[in-house]
């Protein structure tokens, strides 16, 4: 708990899944994920954006579509003290190039890399390194 007696989203998933790990949190198109695999998950993630840059109050664009992979992704994020700027996976080039340009993300999950030269981008169907870790 934070000084100001305040709980952050990331403290309050670590706690979910040390005391109520196998509670579903989260459905999305025949996909479940308890408290616990939400909470490895997103550790996995966040130790992966930040070998790629992410840090403290950057921003992170996000051009995922609804699915568990956002969610989590957000939760990564929240982690490293870094925001999220979900932006619509269909946004046409020049808008995405205009939003990316003013908010100067670390990172870019979502997109083609080739979309954004100069830019470290992920595709939309991104994986983990299977040796990142999980805490």
């Amino acid at each position: 708990m934070g000084t100001n007696g305040l709980v952050s989203i990331a403290e309050r998933l670590a706690e979910l899944a040390a005391t109520r790990p196998d509670d579903v949190l989260l459905e999305s198109l025949g996909t479940t994920r308890t408290a616990a695999e939400i909470e490895i998950r997103s550790n996995r993630l966040a130790n992966f954006f930040a070998s790629l840059g992410v840090k403290a109050d950057d921003f992170v664009t996000i051009a995922l579509p609804n699915s568990t992979m956002f969610v989590e992704s957000v939760f990564a994020i929240w982690k490293l003290g870094a925001t999220p700027q979900p932006v619509s996976p269909r946004l046409p080039g020049a808008e995405l190039e205009a939003i990316v340009e003013l908010a100067d993300p670390s990172i870019i999950l979502g997109v083609d890399p080739m979309r954004i030269p100069g830019r470290v981008a992920l595709p939309h169907d991104f994986t983990v390194p299977d040796d990142t870790p999980e805490t």
